[in-house]
């Protein structure tokens, strides 16, 4: 009997036509994404960031001008390369203690409103019937990290990368309108400095917008919206592992709906990237992140901020180029009635008990 042929190579892969030029034009896109946000005025790009001009570039090439060869299969791997790098070099700017040291106050406005987030964002994606992972997607980027909790829980829970693509950009969206409504309010309502840091830091969606709401406020308000953002990023790895073991109850390979046994279920549910992070948060806590860079004289906690910027623009820029318009319009609508929704019960909500049990303070 003939053997059966080899496996190709991971070099005779990369010498791939579609492969080489998917990751090069991910790559030209978030150099031009790059070099396009240090040429927008200040004003400007502290609005429109860095991811959200890579996703955008990739879009306008990839929908205005086909592509000489199909390069899907590059942009596919550069997606499944860079998002888990980024997701691990994350962990070396979590430090365990944050969420410990912020105390069972925030911890209980933070769970309170993922808990809320995730139950209207399938709730409403029930009744508007979207696809229900296009609803996870918008609740999580909404309830934790904006795109990168978004990024994280894509591959857990086998979402496509057009539906990574809508939630990534239903998230910015409102995420930059809450950047700009949010002091306006908060002034009008004569809110305290640690008050809006509070509601700033749990109710606006990505790390950077917080910072700059935060911050647009006071320097009080900014710092207090930087501790709570940071405490809420530390919940991903909780999110991660309990959604991955919802979404894999139930084997998609399977046509028989037989339920999957629970070792199979946390062995899904608990990625590589999702160790490498909390490892690389654990030595950060304790302290070795630094020692080692005071040790060969290098800034290893500063040189991972930089590729972990660089992976995520280089994973988005992918994404872009991945989504069609075409695509995306067969969803339609909803999905962006399902983000605005979850955004107001969010930020109705952080009020409603920031009311009830104060802001926290530093």
């Amino acid at each position: 009997m003939a053997e059966p042929p080899a496996p190709p190579s991971p070099t005779a892969t990369l010498r791939q036509p579609g492969i080489l030029a998917g990751i090069l034009v991910a790559g030209l896109v978030a150099l031009a994404a790059h070099a396009l946000h240090q040429l927008l005025p200040s004003s400007v790009s502290a609005v429109v960031g860095e991811a959200l001009l890579a996703i955008a570039l990739g879009l306008l090439v990839t929908n205005l001008t086909p592509p000489p060869i199909d390069w899907s299969p590059g942009l596919r791997l550069t997606v499944k390369t860079a998002l888990p790098i980024a997701i691990v070099l994350l962990g070396a700017r979590m430090a365990l203690d944050q969420i410990v040291g912020m105390g069972a106050h925030a911890l209980i406005l933070i769970g309170t409103l993922m808990t809320l987030a995730l139950t209207m964002a399938h709730a409403m994606g029930r009744w508007l019937q979207i696809p229900v992972r296009i609803a996870t997607l918008i609740a999580v980027g909404a309830a934790i990290c904006g795109n990168t909790a978004i990024a994280a829980i894509a591959p857990v829970i086998r979402a496509k990368d057009d539906e990574m693509a809508f939630a990534i950009a239903i998230n910015t969206l409102l995420g930059t309108i809450a950047m700009l409504s949010f002091p306006l309010v908060g002034h009008a309502l004569g809110f305290s400095d640690a008050w809006f840091g509070t509601w700033a830091g749990v109710a606006v969606n990505d790390t950077s917008q917080v910072v700059a709401t935060g911050f647009a406020y006071s320097p009080t308000a900014g710092e207090v919206a930087t501790v709570v953002k940071l405490t809420r990023n530390g919940c991903m790895a909780f999110v991660i592992v309990g959604l991955g073991l919802a979404y894999s109850r139930f084997d998609p390979e399977r046509t028989d709906g037989a339920p999957v046994s629970l070792r199979q279920r946390i062995a899904k549910s608990f990625p590589n990237f999702l160790i490498g992070f909390l490892l690389l948060a654990t030595a950060n806590s304790l302290g070795w992140i630094d020692a080692a860079s005071a040790a060969i004289d290098f800034d290893l906690a500063g040189a991972a901020k930089k590729l972990f910027k660089g992976m995520v623009l280089l994973a988005l820029a992918a994404v872009g180029l991945s989504t069609n318009f075409r695509q995306l319009a067969r969803t339609g609508l909803a999905p962006v009635w399902v983000g605005v929704l979850t955004m107001l019960s969010t930020t109705i909500g952080s009020l409603v008990l920031l009311s009830l049990m104060g802001p926290v303070s530093l």
